[in-house]
């Protein structure tokens, strides 16, 4: 709910950007893109003395990146301010190295866990808050981007996972996996001792390696003395309340799919088995509640007392929706199990996440009624017997809760805070935009935050501005008045003060720690040198989708000048809706064709909304069905549009798309020639290849289980929505495969792609290009080295721009008007010698 009221306040934010940019303002630029800064995670502690943040520098400022989408971890620095002070906050470290990232605060808020990248590893340091002093444990943790694998039991004891001697998983590693990997293999055999991986299938499906097993520790972080607790592929933790129990999870088997199953969708996306495990801390045993059970990662709540576990498990080779919702209880060592008891909970996909948790010492979850055909999903309250509905008074169900308690809980429904008693009892509290704490609080990036359950607030209307508001058992209590467009990171206690963000031209500005009714103190502001770009003219394209729905798509113009109307690039991605203007994303995610640069270079950008149709009953998707007239339809209504006459040149049009928009590029590529050029980068063409190849990374060292179920499951049950394998359906296939199609393409193509994309092979970009080249079609094929799925290392990222915007211009060129000059210079080498094609055909 957080993101959706960023996305929001950034929305509004664009809107207000004048549609004519002062004299002093400038283009946004590459250069721009790759040096913006952003924040990361924010805590303040319980008591509301200490705000922590992390702060990541300018993003090709990092000094390697080589991390995928780990790479602005390494300019990541935290700071802290305390309440009471003046100025900015201080950093936290100054002596220590970047890639610094908070862990968890200790229960009196003296000490916090810190993880740092160090040496090309990962290490945890605990740092004391008053004194800004850090000591660094002498254990290799795994990469903190998963499960929680940290969290305190003391001031004094931490509970923590560390590798057991091993390396980092191919997942911690896989921007550089390969090249760590494969030359050492490749020696191997160059020298005559050979070098080979095996996977196996079936009979066979254990001969791959494991990784060593970790180890669950305790560590007395006065002494540094660590007593292991278990022992195993240990991937998530939770401490119960009072210290005395732990829940864990390990890996167990691999998960082979079967015939006549369906991969993903219903059965999930994860690779491997996950078994549960309790350790009691004080004598050292360990249970197994279910040995035969599969465990969603999703859910490990424990009730307020420590004594019962909240979890959802499967059992034998039964999909998620078959799975049962489970209660242990440590001191019987008994387990319940939620069964014909007139309501199940509802399980959501990719991730399979289950809403589940204790409004004091009775379970809850968020499910639907056992009978078939049951309607919407509701909250029900679990005595062990029976489930009861405690939200049935209430237009919705949301699945967030605001507040928890023994009494009942609130939540916020279509603008509504209500309290629910624990009889369902509704009450209607008033309204309210969002709740910005329901615990537990997560990073940006999802890494948990180990924080002790909490109270939540809600952002409530206020005319005419915003307040946050804290709920209790007593009902509201007024909070913060809150600016309108600022962005709650974190609260404090009795909503009083909270630690808000400010974006700027869709870019991170500053961020304030605000109390009272007056300004904030500013604790850090970045991005300083966008200040004086362009503004952003943002457009809303109002049409009706393949269904008849209502739908906005999102056009950004570039400022007015004098001479002809620029050309349109039309950003795709089939499956995207868009109610407010699509968030600019960070690096990595952020860096494949934003739209600020191409406004930047002079190019109107269209982003529309293209959700999928809906297929008849009875009939599977056909994700490439209508694609271009679709596209097309919104490209005229823009221009057909008397606000927007003169807006764009509608004769001028080119496509780009990354991952599956450039699948969706191709695709639209072989159902028209109205586009003079196109852009795919990190897509794919060849359903079949792209249902059947392993993911590269993994190729040398399938530690953590065979990808298989990864790839194919995504083509039938994720995007490629094909359903069935290719031999149950092979036309179907070939209809939607824009390879197959390919004779159809008249139009330039542009094709860039990492050798180390784990997502899509670089083959299906060389599949496209050799067809193309097979029939003398004009098309450049980039492959970059080193390159996972995101085009991420900085000198990449710059050709990439210099050589599309290169391409772009001699397409779009008028008849008898040269492009406009280039604002950046093109990067050196093939892109700038490379002879000019001709103008594309239309």
């Amino acid at each position: 709910m957080k993101r959706a009221l960023g996305r929001a306040l950034a929305a509004l934010a664009l809107l207000a950007g004048a549609p004519h940019a002062p004299a002093s303002a400038r283009p946004f630029t590459v250069g721009d893109l790759l040096q913006q800064e952003s924040f990361g995670a924010v805590v303040i502690d319980p008591a509301g003395r200490w705000v922590v943040f992390e702060r990541r520098g300018p993003y090709a400022s990092a000094a390697r990146f080589d991390d995928d989408q780990g790479n602005p971890i390494g300019t990541s620095r935290l700071f802290i301010a305390e309440r009471g002070g003046a100025g900015p906050a201080r950093p936290l470290l100054p002596e220590a190295a970047a890639g610094q990232l908070i862990g968890a605060l200790s229960p009196s808020a003296a000490r916090l866990a810190v993880f740092q990248i160090h040496d090309g590893d990962w290490r945890v340091g605990v740092v004391e808050l008053a004194t800004r002093s850090v000591r660094w444990l002498d254990l290799a943790v795994p990469k903190p981007h998963r499960g929680r694998l940290l969290q305190w039991r003391s001031d004094e004891e931490l509970l923590l996972v560390d590798r057991g001697g091993g390396p980092l998983t191919t997942s911690d590693r896989i921007g550089r996996v390969s090249a760590e990997l494969l030359p050492r293999l490749w020696a191997q055999s160059a020298a005559g001792r050979g070098a080979h991986t095996v996977v196996g299938s079936g009979a066979y499906r254990d001969v791959r390696p494991r990784p060593a097993p970790g180890r669950l520790l305790r560590i007395d972080v006065e002494t540094g003395r660590a007593v292991e607790v278990a022992r195993g592929e240990i991937v998530d933790l939770e401490l119960a309340p009072g210290g005395r129990h732990v829940a864990f999870r390990t890996l167990g088997a691999d998960i082979q799919s079967r015939p006549g199953r369906q991969i993903q969708g219903d059965w999930g996306v994860s690779p491997q088995v996950e078994r549960l495990q309790v350790a009691n801390l004080e004598t050292g045993q360990v249970a197994t509640p279910c040995a035969a059970c599969d465990v969603l990662p999703s859910l490990m709540a424990w009730s307020p007392r420590g004594t019962g576990l909240l979890f959802f498990a499967r059992e034998g080779d039964t999909p998620w929706s078959a799975g049962r919702l489970r209660r242990y209880d440590v001191r019987p060592g008994r387990m319940s199990v939620l069964d014909d008891a007139g309501a199940t909970p509802t399980v959501l996909g990719r991730p399979e996440i289950v809403r589940a948790d204790w409004m004091g010492e009775v379970p809850i979850f968020l499910g639907r009624a056992s009978t078939p055909g049951a309607g919407r999903a509701d909250w029900y309250s679990w005595d062990g017997a029976r489930a009861v509905k405690l939200t049935g008074a209430l237009p919705a169900a949301a699945a967030t809760l605001v507040t928890l308690g023994p009494q009942g809980f609130s939540i916020v429904v279509d603008g509504q805070l209500w309290s629910v008693t624990a009889t369902g009892r509704a009450r209607r509290l008033g309204a309210a935009r969002s709740a910005v704490a329901a615990p537990p609080p997560k990073t940006r990036d999802r890494r948990p935050l180990a924080t002790a359950r909490a109270l939540g607030s809600v952002v409530a209307a206020d005319d005419p501005g915003r307040r946050l508001v804290r709920i209790g058992p007593d009902g509201r209590r007024a909070g913060l008045a809150l600016p309108a467009d600022g962005v709650v990171e974190a609260v404090g206690p009795d909503a009083l003060g909270a630690v808000v963000r400010f974006d700027r031209q869709g870019h991170e500005a500053r961020l304030e720690w605000r109390g009272g009714e007056g300004a904030g103190r500013v604790l850090a502001e970045i991005n300083g040198r966008l200040a004086d770009t362009d503004p952003l003219d943002v457009r809303a394209i109002r049409h009706t989708g393949p269904d008849g729905q209502p739908l906005t798509s999102w056009l950004y113009l570039p400022p007015r000048r004098d001479g002809p109307p620029p050309p349109l690039v039309v950003k795709v991605y089939s499956g995207d809706t868009y109610r407010v203007p699509p968030p600019f994303k960070p690096p990595v995610l952020g860096l494949q064709g934003d739209t600020r640069v191409l406004v930047g270079q002079g190019y109107a950008v269209l982003a529309p909304s293209l959700p999928r149709p809906r297929p008849a009953p009875g009939a599977g998707e056909e994700p490439a069905l209508g694609l271009a007239d679709r596209i097309l339809a919104i490209v005229d209504q823009a221009a057909a549009d008397p606000a927007l006459a003169g807006a764009f040149d509608p004769e001028r049009l080119a496509l780009w798309g990354h991952s599956y928009g450039g699948y969706t590029v191709m695709a639209t590529l072989t159902q028209t020639d109205r586009f003079r050029a196109a852009v795919a980068v990190g897509g794919y063409a060849d359903l079949v290849a792209k249902w059947s190849s392993l993911p590269v990374p993994h190729r040398p060292r399938p530690d953590e289980g065979v990808r298989s179920n990864y790839v194919t499951g995504g083509m039938e049950s994720g995007q490629g929505r094909m359903g069935v394998p290719p031999w149950a359906d092979p036309a179907r296939y070939a209809r939607n495969s824009p390879l197959l199609q390919a004779d159809a393409i008249t139009t330039p193509l542009l094709l860039a792609h990492g050798d180390q994309d784990g997502a899509v092979p670089l083959t299906q970009s060389e599949a496209m290009f050799s067809a193309l080249y097979r029939q003398n079609k004009d098309a450049l094929l980039v492959t970059y080295w080193g390159e996972g799925h995101y085009i991420s290392s900085p000198g990449n990222v710059r050709d990439l721009y210099a050589r599309v915007r290169e391409f772009l211009d001699a397409h779009l060129a008028l008849p008898t008007t040269a492009a406009e000059g280039p604002a950046e210079s093109p990067a050196p080498g093939p892109a700038s010698s490379a002879p000019t094609p001709p103008p594309g055909r239309r």
